[in-house]
């Protein structure tokens, strides 16, 4: 009987300190807990979900697509610094860089791409972490979402908008501008789409999901984008060459300069984000060099009058040439020249090795496929590097 009335009083003291407990907790403010910029609010009082007869135990977790908002926003401050640095860079006089620093626009806009898209790999590894942990925990994560996050995302995206209208208006100007807008409008798609996310994952029931789905989402538009943007500036950067509709103008202004005059050649190609324009133009023998040299240096002046042209070359000849005038020319036509002999050697060899109808095949494609253009060509380049090395022998 003692035993027992220990046995009681022990209970019951455990009974009171539990309750005790219970109160204090209650009684407790909310902790405030931190991480990946996002702030939320966790209690020590169990959700209606925690007692769910499923079992799965849901606790407060950053909100994702938020966080892929806010680092997207981040990183703006680091790209438009080095956009602001390039374009000081390129406005700068500096005796070292003869022609001016224009390529530094392609570079700093590609840098720009690269941050971005490895801030948005970054936010989609942390989802997938995410989603892959409440799977195969069953720990689900739980939103709580309060009036001061829709007030943040929905000023930034109003103030986005206005500077998207004001960059969209200047993208023409530079590449600098274009990807300013594009930029901005990144981050208006991604803050709609997160404020979009947050409403369905704290509304719909058992839509945990949404968060770091919307967030993987947004993320990979933002890769997408920036990736379309890094390869045209990698195509400026390389030397790409100039589309039709541009030929089409500058071969209109020659055309228009000068009666005298009758265009030979054309090139423009990308010299950094403006085009580096070559023309090979034809005028009378007759004529007097400061008669030729006046009308192509005018046509040179018109040329580089042109937003789109950095710096235009205008060569003047008395007759038109068939040969290639350029080192890198001849020496990417030779090679390949020697690639289609290559190949057709090696059919050849295939054709002789095999017997029977595949032969017969081969022979048949032989005909069709003759090496003799490939000969024409390797001459061609040799009688213009001949034509090219007999002019330097005159000129010494």
């Amino acid at each position: 009987m003692r035993r027992s009335s220990d046995e009681t009083g022990t209970g019951q003291l455990s009974t009171s300190y539990t309750r005790r407990t219970s109160f204090l907790q209650r009684q407790q403010p909310p902790r405030i807990s931190s991480h990946d910029h996002v702030i939320t609010l966790t209690s020590d009082q169990p959700s209606p979900a925690a007692t769910s007869p499923t079992g799965l135990t849901p606790q407060l977790t950053p909100q994702l697509t938020p966080s892929s908002s806010s680092a997207d926003s981040a990183v703006d401050l680091v790209s438009q610094v080095v956009i602001a640095y390039a374009d000081w860079r390129v406005r700068r006089e500096d005796p070292r860089f003869p022609v001016g620093q224009a390529r530094l626009e392609a570079i700093g806009v590609l840098a720009c791409a690269c941050i971005m898209s490895v801030a948005s790999f970054e936010v989609i590894q942390e989802s997938v972490a995410v989603l892959v942990a409440a799977l195969q925990t069953g720990v689900l994560p739980e939103l709580r979402l309060g009036p001061v996050m829709y007030i943040v995302l929905g000023s930034a995206t109003a103030l986005k908008l206005l500077c998207w209208a004001v960059c969209a208006a200047l993208q023409s100007k530079s590449d600098s501008m274009l990807a300013l807008a594009e930029d901005h409008l990144n981050d208006i798609m991604s803050n709609l789409c997160a404020i979009v996310t947050a409403v369905l994952a704290g509304v719909v029931a058992n839509g945990w999901w949404v968060d770091p789905v919307g967030a993987i989402a947004i993320s990979g538009y933002i890769v997408a984008r920036w990736l379309a943007i890094a390869k045209q500036q990698v195509d400026k950067i390389v030397g790409r060459g100039a589309p039709q509709r541009f030929i089409q103008q500058l071969e209109a202004l020659a055309a228009s300069h000068h009666a005298a005059l009758g265009l030979d050649v054309i090139r423009a190609y990308h010299f950094g984000a403006r085009y580096i324009v070559e023309m090979e133009v034809v005028l009378p023998a007759g004529m007097t060099v400061r008669d030729s040299h006046d009308i192509s240096l005018d046509l040179q002046h018109k040329v580089e009058q042109m937003e789109e042209v950095e710096r235009a070359f205008v060569h003047v000849d008395y007759m038109r040439r068939d040969g290639l005038e350029h080192k890198v020319e001849r020496e990417l036509a030779l090679a390949r020249d020697r690639s289609l002999s290559m190949g057709s050697a090696g059919r050849r060899n295939s054709g002789s090795a095999s017997g029977g109808q595949l032969g017969q095949r081969s022979s048949s494609s032989e005909s069709c496929s003759s090496p003799e253009p490939a000969a024409a060509a390797t001459a061609a380049a040799a009688a213009a590097a001949a034509a090219a090395a007999g002019h330097a022998e005159q000129l010494v």
